[in-house]
């Protein structure tokens, strides 16, 4: 039946997602000292995740999870693997990681570093432009610089230039623990940025798609209304 079945279920994913060694298994843990399995309520080895709390005067404190929001933030961003090099990515990870770790101002670096390569691909895009002046770009400002790029930039990008100000402050100005606040702000406008260029390029393989369906369906309409040749 259903609650065998699950039952089953929950005993596997145990076996599979064994907490931590660190904190020690569910055997080892003692009052006031106890974990809660959270699982998907629809296939109970698809998602699940761990919490350690510890209880004294009168006070629940969380003192650990599995996976780590270091491990769930790294794999959410797999997702940018068709926009950025692998070695950019792996940058972007090392971001979040250090940001789960409190070093928040390595945390800002890394993610200044892919927001940088962003602009240089795109600079290397316009030196084919019509026009395009060199010089003018590597005198101007970052923010300049932006502008100048704006027809190879996503639109969100270029209405917030001010955002690589906010990444050198915390590379060059901020305290660790302003990094560490701010950092979620940093994050989500670095996705926001990789987001608008996956939309991009879903519209052009969608279009070139659109465009090849086209031509093969008015290609075989043309042979149709070709007149016949005589018996």
């Amino acid at each position: 039946d259903v609650a065998a079945t699950n039952e089953k279920r929950a005993k596997a994913a145990a076996r599979v997602a064994g907490p931590p060694q660190t904190i020690g298994t569910p055997e080892q843990l003692v009052p006031p000292r106890f974990m809660l399995r959270l699982m998907c309520s629809r296939d109970l080895m698809h998602h699940w995740i761990d919490f350690y709390f510890d209880v004294r005067n009168n006070t629940l404190r969380k003192i650990g999870q599995f996976p780590s929001h270091a491990d769930i933030g790294i794999a959410e961003v797999d997702r940018f693997r068709s926009v950025l090099p692998a070695e950019k990515l792996a940058e972007l990870k090392r971001g979040i990681g250090m940001n789960a770790h409190g070093a928040g101002i390595w945390a800002f670096s890394y993610v200044r570093r892919v927001f940088e390569s962003l602009i240089e691909e795109a600079h290397q895009k316009a030196t084919a432009d019509a026009g395009w002046d060199e010089d003018a770009y590597t005198a101007a400002r970052m923010s300049e610089r932006i502008g100048l790029l704006r027809a190879h930039l996503p639109e969100v990008l270029v209405k917030n230039a001010a955002y690589y100000n906010i990444l050198s402050k915390g590379t060059h100005g901020l305290e660790e623990q302003e990094c560490l606040g701010y950092f979620p702000v940093v994050r989500s406008g670095i996705e926001c940025i990789l987001d608008n260029l996956l939309e991009e390029r879903e519209r052009r393989r969608r279009a070139a798609e659109f465009t090849s369906a086209i031509g093969k369906v008015a290609g075989e309409l043309g042979r149709k209304d070709e007149p016949k040749g005589e018996a």
